[in-house]
């Protein structure tokens, strides 16, 4: 049996930023400093979502679903286990194989 993580579109949204932030170096300019995740997801907010919407598909290859984009609720192939997990953020299920 596989061990799914599912998380909510928060969780994953905070997560996508965080890619972006420590893949990308911030950016000055004057006495100002952003962050990479921040100008993308204000200038160009339709590729901001669409690089959100992949990304979410990336993470199911190390078992990862976010909640209402890559994973519905009544995918009956997952199980729910409450000993997996201890984190609040993450709802602990098992994917039948």
């Amino acid at each position: 049996m596989t061990k799914i993580q599912i998380i909510t579109e928060f969780d994953a949204l905070r997560l996508y930023d965080d890619m972006w932030d420590e893949t990308y170096n911030l950016v000055s300019l004057g006495n100002l400093t952003f962050q990479p995740s921040r100008i993308v997801k204000e200038l160009d907010p339709i590729a901001y979502r669409v690089g959100f919407h992949e990304w979410c598909e990336s993470v199911m290859e190390d078992d990862i679903l976010v909640d209402g984009i890559t994973y519905e609720e009544d995918q009956t192939e997952i199980v729910f286990t409450p000993e997996f997990g201890q984190d609040t953020n993450v709802v602990p299920f098992i994917k039948k194989d």
